[in-house]
């Protein structure tokens, strides 16, 4: 059976996230990033359906980040994968604001 095509390609691509929910901060990297979402590694689970704000920042080669960028998303999935947690992150729709940034 194929599998059908997904909407946004991913790239494999590690970037330092925080996730922000309810006041509390979860800091964790990104696997794989499309222009419909994120996969992320965190420490912690987060509940499938909460609504979220994620920061991207990226990583240079001398441990430098840039600074972040601010995106709404929804955890779409959340596993286990070791000692982590391993989640899928959608982005909601901008702003018009953010749009234009």
């Amino acid at each position: 059976m194929s599998r059908p095509e997904r909407e946004h390609p991913r790239y494999a691509h590690e970037a330092a996230v925080t996730l922000h929910v309810l006041g509390q901060a979860f800091p964790g990297r990104t696997t794989n990033v499309s222009r419909g979402g994120v996969c992320a590694e965190l420490d912690e689970a987060i509940a499938y359906g909460t609504d979220i704000e994620v920061d991207i920042k990226l990583v240079f080669a001398d441990a430098k980040q840039s600074e972040p960028l601010r995106l709404p998303a929804r955890v779409v999935w959340c596993t286990s994968v070791d000692d982590a947690h391993q989640l899928g992150l959608a982005f909601k729709p901008l702003s018009p604001e953010l749009a234009q940034y």
